[in-house]
């Protein structure tokens, strides 16, 4: 599985390492380059690990980690290592990778055969909560305020999705709303 994840990354997005090594780093004393985080982030979807701690978990079991650097050629660091540069990341730092490797994969066809009858992509928008928080976790957040007075806050998205005929759906781009 990690070898085949491996060839489909390096055939298809030969850039995608090199992308994340030029990310922002703000750290002084890096244990982990940027790309080892940034990739121990994907390896949590890729390899569908749920959460943070499972991924720890499995990560250390049998020879996953072995077989990473050798495909990768990265170590795997801990997870909550890779949070804190995530959180710490400019919004638009990420999005410039994501709209380069969508770019890249529409340049290259790879959706043509999920174009609609008119040969056109299908682009759906959509508003959505993606958080929600017993307390204000910034100013301004927006809330929803109950009969019984509690107020429950939540951090929304503005979604750009292209989806395709075999239910897959690939984020364009998202934009915050604050």
């Amino acid at each position: 599985m990690t070898a085949q994840i491996g060839v489909v990354i390096k055939r298809k997005l030969p850039e995608l390492e090199s992308l994340l090594e030029n990310l922002p780093d703000w750290r002084t004393h890096p244990q982990y380059s940027v790309r080892e985080l940034a990739m121990g982030v994907l390896f949590i979807f890729l390899f569908k690990r749920g959460s943070r701690n499972n991924a720890d978990n499995t990560n250390r079991k049998g020879n996953f980690s072995k077989n990473l650097t050798k495909v990768f050629g990265c170590r795997i660091p801990d997870t909550d290592t890779s949070d804190l540069l995530m959180r710490n990341l400019p919004v638009d730092a990420l999005e410039k990778i994501k709209h380069f490797i969508v770019q890249k994969l529409i340049r290259d066809k790879t959706f043509a055969r999920w174009r609609t009858q008119r040969k056109r992509y299908c682009i759906a928008v959509d508003g959505t909560g993606l958080h929600s928080f017993k307390t204000e976790p910034y100013p301004n957040c927006s809330y929803k305020e109950f009969q019984s007075g509690i107020r429950i806050y939540s951090s929304s998205v503005m979604e750009a999705k292209l989806l395709c005929a075999n239910g897959l759906s690939i984020s364009i781009m998202t934009e915050w709303i604050i």
